[in-house]
């Protein structure tokens, strides 16, 4: 009987696309794999079901199973407690998911890899017996810091500790302020609670696959295996197995022969190499700024004089309980932009980024501080990030010579991103393990797939799919309807992902009743939470529904916390999927064990923001502070961080925690999360990472050529500023920092493509932004030739792979931060919100291929000054060319550990030996 890997999905697509990667690895291991998901076409994000739609039909060897909607799905809104009412959600799914998974042939289940913000689903898999992973599409530092949390706070909120620093095993030092928004509300509250046990809940599964690559992250890696990790807490760390980078490849989606080229890489063609700065803020309404920021962008993309490609969003308003993943309209650049700024800098743009939510911040960390591959565009934390500062940051890292270091370093993880996939890899080792851990965990040849409700969390899940596939297991994607998340794009990932494998099963379960809105403001965590558990029922199932033992495992976000309890009841191996990476994971894990010990704070806020830095296993001593988890979980409000600790103390019921990075990049997050000594609940850990997607996999193939690539052909080597701020509305900036934005880039004299969206107006579905409304007046003329701006989205892989792209500001989103390493492109950190702050101290501390674009903290304007110096940092200065040679070398390290041998591969291979082996039983 064929081998069947079961991938559960997030609704997001940042955790879709890596985990669809998977599907591409497994079917290459000879695994058939089937993708469960959750109704992408609920119309909450039409990129998820657009991406949904395009990997389903570029995987036509997968089966994707859409689980049956469920009555009354709980609302999800755009808020802080979104995680509430995405976690009621996937719960209320829980019962559909059993179902298929029961419905599937006896012992053919090799394992269920479920996104780390599915892992409720873990609850499923449990009840059924079948191996179950979680798959964490972020880093492997973000993952450090999660599982730690709970440790590290004690009696006060983390939002009361203002920017003091937070230490953490395995990551560099952070800001409190820089942990998830859920992070920094009240300890007692129910976001706070829910986030906490939604990533405790990875704990549950058999391992965690993490979206990271060894050598990118080695000390989260180290923190995260180390058998201490999580040693002071109550928790079980399951095997961690960083698997990443599961990047898509260059038009690896893309299965049209007939579809166009996108524009933005005509335009890429046409550039010099490493002259272009790339701008994108996600791939979600998130990403999205207001006209403010858009037009300060603007200005500072013009004034640094560099290329640029600038994608570009509408902005989305003030509502802050707007619905999670509305419709993004086209934004109407002109109005958007600064007056002429599309004239003054055609030829020579589309768009770029910052941290802006979920666990950016915390990227921005590690970009920065610790991969050294980024640089922080100040003033994001404030809400407006001005020209100056956009103009100075990329001036800086394509003009000076701090942004030839960055470049260096990043072309290093490039390097050795590359390695990482090869035979003997380490994240190809690593998988290798997991498929091996997976098969011994239980004797079925089919892995569900529990994917979180985001795009970040759904994309990296479908990576994992791909790997599954590739070993032979036949995978199933159970998921909830995306469309109850309201997040437009995310329902249209899931139905491209879908449609790109059509080996993969996609099972949607059941809507349910009157679901719970998700926020996407301090509620989200709550409210998504809530969506997911309210799932768990139907979950359970359909997992119960598919022949006993054939579910071999079930890996699940690790933020569907309720699904590991489904998985227990069933007696089904389950894994946490961490799409985040190893130190972001290792902190949130260390949640619990903060906010428990005697001493401790009872909120982020309380431990002093940037001004004390935390202790956390996995982090790097002195580089993460409160401030740098992400702001919900600054916040005081009831039930939010708690949340968090609920989040973290669930890892530990899952068989193993996969993460979405590799042994090299976060050695030190994973060495905590595997050490007992600092987390002794902490199930096997697996860096399984990168999961990214060959580039143009996401795509048509009868699509044109993005413009921007036709652009980017005729620019120099290298050239190239990359703005974008990620697929969300969180992307995007207020109209004041676009214009900063856009002096910024002017000012630079460097050549830029930047993506820009509208600023940011609730409950206003994403628009098409007025350039030169939103822009400074005579930007794109003034900038024309050497910048081009893209509206709302640019074929980011596509992009960052250019030769002509030369430095990527980028919102730290893991997703985003992993492509920017595999095609070893050093890295403008400008965190927005979620763990972007604590994958900034990785970049920019640990890893130091990236450098922080300051004035991003708490809210505040980036100024032109500081997007100008570090753009010419990076691009034109000795130290950019240092970041360029160390992202070089996480290149290099990540291709080597997807290879055989390599980390990730290996740590899979152990996963699917480990969900084999618990089988036997």
């Amino acid at each position: 009987m064929e081998k069947t890997v079961v991938l559960y999905p997030g609704l997001a697509v940042s955790h879709f696309l890596p985990m669809m990667q998977l599907v591409d690895v497994l079917q290459e291991e000879g695994y058939a794999v089937v993708v469960a998901l959750i109704d992408a076409t609920m119309e909450w994000d039409v990129a998820l079901a657009a991406a949904v739609g395009r990997v389903a039909s570029s995987k036509p060897s997968a089966t994707f199973h859409v689980l049956p909607r469920i009555q009354d799905p709980p609302a999800i809104t755009n808020d802080v407690n979104l995680l509430l009412g995405y976690l009621e959600l996937l719960r209320r799914y829980n019962k559909h998911l059993g179902e298929f998974l029961s419905s599937l042939p006896p012992r053919s289940i090799h394992a269920v890899v479920v996104d780390s913000l599915s892992n409720v689903a873990l609850d499923v898999t449990k009840e059924l017996g079948v191996p179950a992973y979680s798959f964490f599409t972020s880093n492997a530092s973000a993952l450090a810091v999660f599982l730690q949390l709970p440790q590290v706070r004690k009696e006060q909120s983390f939002k009361e500790l203002g920017d003091a620093t937070l230490h953490f095993h395995g990551v560099p030092p952070m800001p409190a302020s820089h942990l998830m928004d859920q992070m920094l509300e009240d300890p007692e509250s129910e976001i706070y609670k829910a986030t906490t046990e939604s990533h405790c809940k990875n704990l549950e599964a058999d391992g965690i696959l993490v979206n990271t690559f060894a050598s990118l992250e080695a000390r989260a890696v180290y923190t995260l295996t180390d058998p201490q990790f999580l040693c002071e807490s109550e928790l079980t760390m399951p095997p961690v197995y960083f698997v990443g980078p599961l990047v898509q490849g260059p038009g690896a989606v893309t299965d049209d022969e007939t579809q166009e080229r996108h524009e933005c890489l005509a335009w890429l063609d046409e550039q010099p190499d490493h002259s272009v700065v790339f701008l994108c803020f996600g791939g979600v309404g998130s990403g999205n700024y207001s006209e403010v920021q858009l037009k300060e962008i603007a200005a500072g993309l013009q004034r640094s004089g560099h290329r640029f490609l600038w994608v570009v969003r509408a902005p989305l308003g003030e509502n802050p309980e707007r619905q999670f993943g509305v419709s993004h309209a086209d934004p109407d650049l002109h109005m958007l932009l600064p007056q002429g700024f599309l004239e003054r800098t055609k030829g020579r743009v589309p768009m770029l980024c910052w941290p802006l939510y979920a666990e950016q911040r915390m990227n921005k960390v590690f970009m920065a501080e610790e991969a050294g591959i980024g640089v922080e565009v100040i003033g994001w934390q404030q809400g407006l990030v001005e020209a100056e500062e956009v103009e100075a940051k990329v001036k800086l890292v394509l003009g000076s010579e701090e942004g030839e270091k960055l470049r260096a370093r990043v072309m290093a993880h490039k390097q050795a991103a590359s390695m990482a996939w090869k035979n003997g890899g380490s994240s190809r080792t690593v998988f290798g393990k997991f498929l091996s851990d997976a098969a011994t965990t239980a004797m079925k040849k089919t892995m569900v797939l529990y994917p979180g409700l985001a795009v970040s969390h759904l994309v990296p899940m479908m990576q994992l799919a791909d790997a599954l596939l590739e070993e032979g297991y036949a995978v199933t994607v159970t998921h909830v309807d995306p469309i109850l998340k309201g997040d437009i794009a995310l329902a249209t990932v899931f139905d491209r992902v879908a449609s790109s494998r059509p080996s993969v099963t996609f099972h949607k379960l059941p809507r349910i009743q009157d679901p719970p809105a998700i926020f996407h403001d301090a509620r989200f965590l709550v409210t998504y939470s809530n969506l997911i558990s309210r799932h768990s029922k139907h979950l359970h199932e359909y997992l119960r529904s598919i022949p006993p033992r054939s579910v071999r495992a079930l890996l699940v976000d690790f933020m569907c916390t309720d699904v590991f309890d489904v998985a227990q009841e069933l007696g089904i191996p389950a894994y946490s999927f961490v799409p985040m990476n190893a130190s972001g994971f290792a902190l949130f894990c260390q949640l619990p064990s903060i906010f428990t010990a005697e001493g401790q704070p009872p909120s982020l806020k309380q431990l002093g923001g940037d001004s004390l830095p935390l202790d956390l296993h996995g982090v790097r001593p002195g580089t993460i502070t409160a401030s740098h988890i992400d702001a919900e979980g600054l916040e005081d409000p009831e039930n939010r961080l708690a949340f968090a600790v609920m989040m973290a103390t669930a890892q530990q019921k899952a068989n193993g925690v996969l993460v979405n990075t590799f042994l090299s990049l976060e050695a030190r997050a994973v060495g905590a999360l595997r050490d007992p000594r600092c987390f002794p609940t902490m199930p096997p850990v697996y860096c399984v990472g990168p999961l990214v997607a060959e580039a143009g996999q996401a795509y048509q193939a009868d699509e044109k050529k993005h413009e921007c690539l036709s652009w980017l052909d005729k620019q120099p080597e290298r050239s190239v500023v990359y703005l974008c701020f990620g697929s969300v509305g969180a992307g995007s900036h207020s109209e004041e920092q676009l214009r900063e934005i856009a002096i910024g880039l002017e000012e630079s004299g460097h050549r830029f493509l930047w993506v820009v969206r509208a600023p940011p107006h609730h409950n206003v579905p994403r628009s098409d932004p007025d350039l030169h409304v939103i822009l400074p007046e005579g930007f794109l003329d003034r900038t024309s030739g050497r910048g081009l701006v893209v509206k709302l989205w640019a074929p980011q892989l596509e992009v960052l792979r250019h030769r002509a792209t030369g430095a990527f500001v980028t919102h730290c989103g893991w997703n985003s931060v992993l492509e920017g390493i595999t095609a070893g492109v050093p890295m403008i950190c400008w965190p927005l919100y979620a763990e972007q702050k604590m994958n900034m101290v990785l970049l920019v501390k640990e890893a130091r291929i990236g450098v922080e674009m300051l004035g991003w903290q708490q809210g505040r304007l980036v100024k032109a000054e500081e997007v100008e110096a570090k753009v010419r940092l990076v691009i034109e200065s000795e130290e950019g060319e240092l970041l360029r040679e160390r992202v070089t070398a996480l290149k290099e390290a990540a291709a080597m550990a997807m290879k055989d041998c390599g980390s990730s591969r290996v740590a899979f291979g152990q996963l699917l030996s480990d969900v084999g082996n618990r089988g036997l039983g």
